[in-house]
């Protein structure tokens, strides 16, 4: 099999890097390979098609190097341990990190098939037993640690609760694994994984729309750095995979030293926030309860009542177009805008639109209810205006700055503009709005086209990691795509 051609650049940094080969010369392919994982180190450039391609395959094994200049880790100024903080300044969609995986255990999403049956292991102390990729991924990082004793010192920096790990690793001149212990840091540092996020996230669309829900991982992995991530509600940064490589970017504009936070229990049914099944969890599992901005003003709120008729008749006029969406006007158009008429006369309609403004935190009910009343209008047929500007306040009710001309609802002349000042909560849902925010401005103001397209892109690179695959993946939705996006991401 021939060797593969390597540019002749490449060759010579190798050779000003090692010197000039003597009678042992380094095959092409390691020389290539040696440079390229360098390169990625050192710049974060990955080619990211080629990763994906790598990912098709079983196990999903990707052939690049760790990423993390722009992260270190310190101890958190929360007095949760350690934490991982920002090296420099960076914007929003920045590559913060691009890590290997310590430990990754693929196992097949489908086990219908004896072959594909999941692994398991029970703790006879605990009761407890791991299924799937952690049971596979317990065997794998007890041998990797028996046999390269080097990074037993890396493994025991990560969190393992309560447990006391046994402090002498070495017994009559052999090295040793606290098998427990390894149990025990899987269990709280352990992530859950897609094949890769782009494909997951395509998956759960589909699902959405068919009402089905949406299952949990069975491949699991450990990520030395970025396990050191505490949770918060409101995240200041995401995490996407593609195979065995986790991707960090930042979803706000972060100063140097700031420490990063994303949300351990995010979920498509609550807008990606928090909810207080999660909030149990958090206490149960870490011993921890979040007392984040958004947590302490939500459990000042009124009982759930106070949206709860708004978001019902919103889901109720949603449901008729969604089920009829090629049915004439005069079929449903009147009764549409009778729910319509309704929803806009309730008086809770003030409360809970004042709750923004005076909490300034995100409220995803408020963002349900508008993202609504833009499918309907787009139903409709109004103008594009009405639509951008409830796609725009639903953005808002998220935590975003926007500042947006048109529309303009108060007809004060400005000169057109679209900037995002300030970055809210980058959501699932974040990106199918841009994603219709890019279909009305064709309509509405063109020479804002540019603007628009390029938040959207800087969306989706927090959302999928990368942007390279946006071209094939950001189309103009038409009016029944838009409304049954809108309907998938309120579920």
């Amino acid at each position: 099999m021939a060797e593969p051609r390597v540019p002749i650049k490449w060759r010579e940094a190798f050779f000003n890097i090692h010197g000039k080969p003597g009678h042992s010369q380094p095959s092409p392919l390691v020389t290539w390979k040696s440079l390229k994982h360098r390169r990625q180190s050192e710049t974060g450039n990955y080619d990211f098609p080629s990763m994906y391609q790598e990912a098709e395959a079983d196990p999903p094994l990707v052939d690049c190097a760790t990423f993390a200049k722009p992260v270190e880790v310190r101890k958190s100024l929360a007095e949760r341990g350690s934490g991982l903080f920002t090296t420099q300044n960076v914007s929003a969609g920045d590559l913060l990190l691009c890590e290997k995986a310590l430990g990754y255990a693929w196992a097949e999403e489908q086990f219908a098939c004896r072959s594909n049956r999941p692994g398991y292991l029970a703790f006879s102390d605990t009761k407890v037993g791991l299924v799937g990729g952690q049971a596979r991924l317990l065997a794998q990082l007890i041998q990797k640690l028996r046999l390269n004793p080097e990074i037993q010192s890396l493994f025991q920096q990560l969190y393992c609760g309560e447990y006391k790990a046994v402090a002498d690793l070495v017994v009559d001149g052999q090295s040793v694994v606290d098998t427990f212990h390894v149990a025990k840091v899987i269990a709280l540092s352990g992530m859950g994984a897609p094949r890769s996020s782009r494909a997951d996230f395509q998956v759960q669309q589909k699902n959405r729309k068919r009402g089905f829900s949406q299952p949990g991982y069975f491949s699991c992995g450990l990520w030395s750095l970025a396990s050191h991530i505490n949770h918060c509600c409101i995240a200041n940064c995401r995490r996407s995979f593609i195979g065995d490589m986790l991707i960090l970017r930042a979803t706000r504009d972060l100063a140097e030293g700031d420490e990063l936070f994303f949300n351990y229990y995010a979920g498509p049914n609550n807008g990606g926030l928090f909810s207080r099944e999660a909030q149990r969890k958090l206490t149960r599992v870490w011993g921890y309860t979040c007392q984040c901005n958004f947590c302490t003003t939500r459990s000042q709120l009124p009982p759930a009542a106070l949206w709860k008729r708004p978001l019902d008749l919103i889901r109720q006029i949603t449901d008729l177009i969604y089920n009829h969406p090629s049915r004439a006007m005069q079929v449903n158009g009147s009764r549409v805008r009778s729910l319509l008429g309704e929803v806009q006369g309730l008086e809770e309609l003030t409360k809970l639109r004042s709750y923004h403004i005076v909490y300034s935190v995100p409220n995803p009910e408020s963002t349900n209810f508008h993202l609504g009343l833009a499918s309907i209008h787009v139903w409709l047929k109004d103008s594009p205006e009405i639509v951008a500007i409830n796609l725009l306040d639903g953005l808002r009710c998220l935590g975003f700055d926007i500042t947006a001309y048109p529309p303009n609802p108060r007809g004060i002349l400005t000169p057109a503009q679209f900037i995002v000042t300030s970055w809210g909560v980058a959501t699932d849902i974040v990106l199918s709005v841009f994603s219709m925010l890019i279909t009305v401005y064709k309509t509405l103001c063109s020479e804002l086209l540019p603007a628009v397209r390029g938040y959207g892109r800087r969306v989706y690179s927090m959302m999928m990691g990368q942007e390279a695959t946006a071209a094939y993946d950001f189309v103009d939705l038409s009016p029944e795509a838009q409304i049954e996006t809108i309907h998938a991401a309120l579920g």
